[in-house]
Formats: C-alpha cells, structure tokens, sequence
C-alpha cells in the first residue's frame, strides 16, 4: 500500500518539502518513489499479477504500434516530471518517438501521448482520482486506467478498461469503458484492439 512516511535513513533525516532533485538522490532499492505537492509518497515493489498485466499490456501496445507503422516508445514505471514539482510513476507510458533525451532519466509530459495506471489495492484512490487529474493538468492527451478488482458500479467482468481522452476544458473524457469477453478498440493514441481478458494469463 502507498505510505507518506519515508523508511529510508536518508528519507528520514530530510526536513521541508521534497523535490525531484531530492528523490534522484535517494539510493536505489526497488521502492517507488513519487512526489505530489511536496510530500513524498512512498510504494511498495509492484505484485506479481500486476506487473504481468502491466507486461502483457506493453506487448499489445508495442505490437500495434509496429503493425500501424507509428513510432513510439512505451515504457513500465518510468518517472514523469510535472509542473510544480511533482514526480510520478505511471504504470506504463507511450512517448512520442522523437521523445527527448536530455531530461532522461525522467521524462517530460511533452512527449508523453499516453500514461496507464493498473489500480492496486493500496492506491485506488490515488489511481482513480488524483493521478489521472495531475496528468490532465499537464495536458497529456490520453489516460487509460486498468481495473483488476472490485469498484463501485462495476457491471463488467474484471478487468475493465477505461479509456480518457483530454478535452478542450483541459479534462478528461471518457471515450470507452470495455470488461472482459469484449473487444476494447481505439485509434488514438495507437489503432489497437484487445480483450481485456487477455491481459490476465490463466
């Protein structure tokens, strides 16, 4: 579950609001870190069964955007600076192609088309709300979140897709909200169509 109490000793001897300079100085040690209005968010290491949503997902991605010819990168739990100096980590992202490396290792909202967030049990409100406005903030076009277990309202079969997309108020739209045993299908940011039950290996 995702904590605001650091457990690191370096994380513990910092006083005043963090910011992305002071994550990137923390030790590497399979904890993910985010930063949101000057707190730090500590996350522990993914569970198996997400990440092979996460894996799976990818591969579809980087299929379709190989078979429609569109050159993009899509990477797992990279680091996404935004205004204000805040830091997250999407589950997955799709950049554009020509992303710039001069910020690496972190990326810019600029180049980002699309970010995905694979609701886990510690962070559905922070999957649900608070992240998909950040990234409507910074004006990334497309958000989709990944539900794999019980929400309110949920008439589908799990997993279920939701799929945003940026309006001209600055928020995002919902354009397909697709269960398992039915075929999600979009053209942007990349044409691609996929059950969502095949995202969950037997």
């Amino acid at each position: 579950m995702s904590v605001a109490h650091p457990r690191t000793d370096l994380a513990r001897e910092h006083v005043g609001r963090w910011t992305v300079d002071d994550v990137m100085a923390l030790p590497e040690n399979g904890i993910r870190y985010e930063v949101v209005d000057g707190a730090l968010i500590v996350n522990p290491p993914p569970s198996p069964s997400h990440q092979d949503v996460s894996f799976l997902l990818h591969r579809m991605l980087h299929d379709a955007a190989r078979t429609a010819g569109r050159r993009v990168r899509i990477w797992e739990a990279v680091g996404l600076t935004l205004p204000d100096e805040q830091l997250l980590i999407p589950d997955i992202v799709v950049a554009r192609g020509n992303a710039s490396r001069a910020s690496w290792p972190l990326i810019q909202p600029a180049d980002v088309l699309l970010t995905v967030e694979i609701v886990s049990p510690g962070s559905r409100t922070r999957d649900r709300t608070e992240k998909p406005y950040l990234y409507a903030e910074a004006g990334i076009p497309h958000f989709w979140r990944v539900e794999l277990g019980n929400f309110r309202g949920r008439t589908e079969r799990l997993p279920v897709v939701f799929a945003h997309a940026l309006g001209e108020d600055g928020e995002y739209r919902l354009v397909q909200r697709v269960g398992a045993g039915t075929a999600f299908t979009v053209d942007e940011p990349l044409p691609v169509t996929f059950d969502p039950a095949d995202l969950v290996e037997d």
